[in-house]
């Protein structure tokens, strides 16, 4: 009986050692590699309470594990490359993001201020210069306007004192005249009367 059961082992051993060749089962390919080694384990053959792989069997699995892990690894480095570029894309972004909020801020800085001479004047401090100015203005003319009505009002007294002093000196200067002519009709007289009495 012994002999019988070491026949046995033997002839699955030389069986099993000729039967390299064997495939995997169709469909193994595209099955996930946790299926393929449950497969595997089922596969296995028992011989003296050992579990027995074929070598073939073995090498085929690990060809798959390592396409396997070439794939993964493949994927890891362009998933790598993507999120690098990813990564430089944002970064571009994030730049072009600054700036167009740096260039919102001018705007928003140009919409409040005013812009005079190339320099910016914020809206507020602008009106009220302007007001300023221009109540200084109000305030200048109304002077002004105050001095015209003086001067004005001086230049008409002026005129009439001067009309009433040209007015006096054209009276004293008739009157003079008069007082002249009268004094030059008696002094001739005066002469006239000499002269008749040196002729008496």
């Amino acid at each position: 009986m012994r002999y019988v059961f070491i026949a046995i082992f033997l002839i699955a051993a030389s069986a099993s050692a000729f039967s390299l060749n064997e495939t995997i089962p169709a469909g193994s390919g595209s099955s996930t590699l946790q299926q393929q080694y449950k497969n595997l384990k089922a596969d296995l053959e028992i011989a003296n309470g050992f579990r027995m792989i074929k070598m073939y069997t073995m090498d085929k699995f690990w060809a798959i594990v390592e396409d396997s892990l070439l794939a993964n690894k493949s994927r890891l480095n362009e998933s790598a490359t993507l999120i690098s570029k990813q990564q430089k894309d944002m970064h571009d972004l994030t730049i072009a993001l600054n700036n167009i909020e740096k260039e919102k801020q001018i705007l928003s800085a140009r919409v409040d201020s005013i812009i005079v001479f190339g320099k910016p004047y914020s809206k507020a401090g602008f009106i009220v210069a302007v007001s300023l100015v221009m109540l200084g203005l109000a305030v200048l003319a109304g002077i002004l306007f105050s001095i015209s009505r003086v001067s004005l009002y001086t230049t008409r007294e002026l005129r009439k004192l001067n009309e009433n002093m040209y007015q006096e000196f054209d009276t004293y200067k008739r009157h003079a005249v008069e007082k002249e002519i009268k004094l030059s009709r008696e002094l001739q007289n005066y002469r006239n009367k000499l002269a008749e009495l040196k002729m008496a």
